[in-house]
């Protein structure tokens, strides 16, 4: 029952990740065609800042809240944890769409661009406010993997019928939103069908939920660095073409990660309440059989699956793809060793110092390039494997302490 249960919430799961990163893959060769590289350069600079200030609205309550309602045994514990999190959501929000205001502004190669930059903040607060953490902590993961699908899907549509030359870059902001807004409003109309209410109980208890969050925010943050940190960096220092070599490499190297968080997401709140590490070492070894051989394929027909998916002119991307393949060797065991095994066995500060470890070797990594003036898409993935090895190796070594420690105290 335990397998079947985990199987069921990451087979939810697996259908949103398809929704929020593989359905949004599919327009990339649409994307690629009607737009100049330029042009998808600046779009992949948008959906970096769109991911960074989700990173930081979201302040790790997509960790820690899940962990707080997996383990609330009463309704009215689980409708303050509601409340508290959407009153700290909204008043984060505030100051992120004040930056992103000011971003085309203050950046001057991106002013001709202003209307694209400003109408990310309505992806950013669709994002903001939709519950996924709430119905990941329930483990009803099939409530919102319809709706999910369903809006993302009108994304595709809508991009399609509105962008069609890179004059029309700012629709495909304003589809976006659209998109996460619809998500949002259709999040918050299920959290009332299923029977729960946010439930104010003054500044001091949503303080303290904020507080309790900020160990898991700065873990996020550090993976944000190496995440859409990298692709931001690019965008402040090189050229919109860097950041679309980089960004059709990275989405391919995301695509391949989406296809594994969901069966991790999963794994989490179930490991949380039972421990099971049986069930941990059977799906790690399917997971990781499956994973090497994407990467075998990835590796030897990178090129052709580029040119297929993107167009002749991102050929020049391979090298880039090379090092992400690479990667996914560090990168996909690492996020099951993280929260799903450290986290459930009460070591979470294992897994956030981990990528906060990582984030420091990779901001180090980055700041040596910019010294060095070797700001290009490569040097760039390079600080990513890096960033990615440390945390694997990090975990690595707090991964048996602290299940031997668990088990002695058992004993």
């Amino acid at each position: 029952m335990s397998i079947k249960k985990v199987a069921s919430n990451a087979g939810a799961l697996l259908a949103i990740q398809f929704a929020n990163y593989l359905l949004p893959f599919v327009l990339a060769p649409y994307l690629t065609r009607v737009l100049d590289t330029e042009s998808y350069g600046v779009s992949a600079l948008g959906s970096s800042i769109i991911q960074i200030a989700g990173i930081f609205i979201d302040y790790g309550f997509s960790i820690s809240a899940t962990y707080l309602i997996a383990k609330a045994k009463e309704k009215k514990q689980i409708e303050k944890i509601i409340g508290a999190v959407y009153c700290c959501k909204i008043i984060l929000l505030i100051p992120v769409l004040a930056l992103v205001f000011l971003y085309p502004i203050i950046m001057e190669n991106y002013e001709k661009h202003t209307s694209f930059f400003w109408l990310l903040s309505l992806s950013i607060t669709g994002l903001a406010l939709q519950p996924v953490w709430l119905f990941q902590g329930l483990e009803k993961m099939k409530a919102i993997t319809i709706y999910t699908v369903f809006c993302r899907l009108s994304l595709v549509i809508l991009t399609i019928f509105l962008v069609n030359s890179p004059d029309d870059l700012y629709l495909f902001a304003l589809a976006n939103g659209i998109s996460q807004l619809t998500a949002a409003a259709i999040g918050i109309f299920l959290i009332h069908k299923i029977g729960y209410t946010p439930r104010w109980t003054g500044w001091r208890y949503t303080i303290s939920i904020l507080r309790d969050s900020t160990e898991f925010f700065w873990s996020r943050a550090a993976v944000g660095t190496y995440g859409a940190g990298a692709t931001f960096f690019l965008g402040a220092t090189s050229s919109p073409i860097q950041v679309a070599y980089y960004a059709v490499a990275e989405q391919l190297f995301r695509g391949a990660i989406a296809i594994y968080s969901p069966i991790t997401q999963a794994l989490f709140p179930h490991m949380a309440k039972h421990r099971d590490l049986n069930t941990f070492k059977k799906v790690f070894l399917l997971s990781m059989s499956t994973a090497l051989l994407g990467i075998t394929i990835g590796i030897l027909a990178g090129k052709p699956i580029i040119e297929f998916i993107y167009g002749p002119e991102y050929i020049a991307a391979y090298h880039i793809l090379f090092v992400f393949m690479i990667t996914l060797c560090a990168t996909i065991p690492s996020i099951f060793i993280g929260y799903p095994l450290l986290g459930a066995f009460g070591n979470t500060k294992a897994a956030n110092y981990s990528v906060i470890y990582a984030g420091l070797v990779q901001l180090a990594a980055l700041t040596l390039c910019l010294a060095l003036g070797k700001t290009t898409a490569f040097s760039v993935v390079c600080t990513v494997f890096t960033a990615e090895l440390s945390a694997l190796l990090y975990r690595s070594f707090s991964v048996r302490k602290t299940i031997n420690k668990s088990q002695l105290s058992r004993a």
